[in-house]
């Protein structure tokens, strides 16, 4: 296998999933009901942090905890998010190594989306609900599974992404389009570049393993 890769892991918003646009009309649900003005789309996407009580800080909502929780009911109660156009087929395809997702979304939701795209049973373990800021948990999980970092190649659409697969030593590949949280211009000034460069599709991310 491509480098000596044994497991691929996968970031799911923004790689698979679309819910780009969701996270954004609930984030604006939450500042009308504070009255706070709303943000714009490239506002939510120049402005991304792991920690997403962050935002709502810096946009005038005194209460984080209670921005997050009024944030989360209006995610559960909005539009399912929909797949990333032939990202589930991609998945679906690449049987050559064992992949994980490691995921900030919801762990129902996730699960959910995952059983909606078909997509499962393709993966060991759907892990959601993660706070990517802290590489203990990935560095953890690799461990208890017998895993080297530097054998795993790591996908995903945005710095925190980068900067937990670097931090970790593993292997990292961007993936950058407009379903993504980020721009190129986050990737470029990232202080760890992705060591397989920029795609714009999952499939891209695959390919790398047959190269």
């Amino acid at each position: 296998s491509f480098m000596g890769v044994e497991l691929v892991v996968l970031d799911w918003s923004g790689v698979v999933s679309y819910d780009f646009r969701e996270t954004w009309i609930a984030t604006n649900k939450v500042f009308a009901e504070l009255g706070l003005p709303a943000v714009s789309m490239e506002d939510r996407r120049k402005r991304y942090y792991a920690d997403w009580s962050r935002y709502f800080v810096e946009h005038g909502a005194i209460d984080a905890h209670a921005a997050i929780r009024r944030y989360n009911d209006f995610m559960r109660a909005g539009e399912k998010p929909s797949a990333i156009p032939g990202a589930p087929q991609a998945v679906r395809e690449c049987t050559r190594v064992p992949k994980f997702v490691w995921s900030s979304h919801p762990q129902v939701e996730l699960e959910d989306d995952a059983k909606r795209y078909e997509v499962g049973e393709c993966f060991t373990a759907l892990h959601g609900g993660i706070n990517k800021a802290d590489p203990e948990l990935l560095s953890a999980e690799l461990k208890r599974i017998g895993m080297i970092p530097s054998k795993v190649l790591y996908a995903g659409d945005t710095t925190v992404d980068l900067v937990l697969a670097g931090k970790l030593g593993m292997q990292s590949v961007a993936v950058v389009s407009d379903f993504g949280y980020q721009t190129r211009e986050h990737i470029d000034a990232c202080q760890f570049q992705p060591t397989h460069g920029v795609v714009d599709h999952v499939r891209d991310v695959f390919k790398i393993l047959s190269t």
